[in-house]
């Protein structure tokens, strides 16, 4: 079975182009690793705090062998491009000391940046998690990512700084991104579980 194709779905970003947004497979290592090199400096500094443009085989191992329970991440790819490459990716893990909570981390290359797409995958999360139980999505920045924290706060997030960084956490019960146009429907049928994160709107700064 492809399943890339059987599950997920095509959205349209704002200037046209289209994305297909599915779970994160184990398959999907050397697009994730691919997807690293897509990145400029600046944007690997504020996500993974550090400008390395490889992750180790561990690392791979563990972002991409994930159970869609403790640990849910979901990838968009072009899938109009050869190899598909990987343009964005979201995910939250559920702390073990506090199974209410997930931490968020979300990544859209350079390319594909303001154009809804982080939006889009950050729906998916919110829709997952209201599934899971999960009251909050909560997420480690650097002060310096000013985008990330006006999009987060617009989105209902509180903040607080903590040994040099800035803690956020977003309410899950019945939040979304704000819209804005929607998006084309699911090009394949998905399951009844899947169903309702195809999103439904795009946000300002997505």
């Amino acid at each position: 079975m492809d399943f890339s194709r059987k599950v997920g779905f095509e959205v349209r970003l704002r200037d046209g182009a289209r994305a297909w947004i599915r779970p994160v497979q184990p398959e999907d290592k050397a697009r994730i690793e691919h997807g690293m090199k897509l990145l400029s400096p600046e944007t690997r500094y504020l996500r993974f705090f550090n400008d390395a443009a490889e992750l180790g085989g561990d690392l791979l191992q563990y972002l991409t062998e994930v159970d869609q329970q403790d640990h849910v991440a979901w990838i968009a790819v072009n899938h109009l491009l050869p190899g598909e490459p990987g343009i964005g990716i979201a995910r939250f893990i559920i702390l073990p000391d506090d199974p209410s909570t997930a931490e968020l981390a979300l990544t859209v290359v350079d390319e594909y940046q303001g154009l809804g797409l982080g939006a889009a995958l950050m729906n998916i999360l919110l829709v997952r998690a209201e599934q899971l139980g999960i009251r909050a999505l909560r997420a480690i920045v650097l002060p310096d990512n000013h985008r990330v924290l006006r999009w987060m706060r617009r989105l209902g997030a509180t903040s607080r700084y903590k040994d040099g960084l800035i803690e956020l956490n977003l309410a899950v019960e019945g939040n979304h991104v704000p819209e804005l146009e929607p998006v084309k429907a699911p090009a394949n049928p998905m399951s009844d579980q899947m169903a309702p994160m195809a999103p439904m709107a795009l946000a300002a700064d997505g």
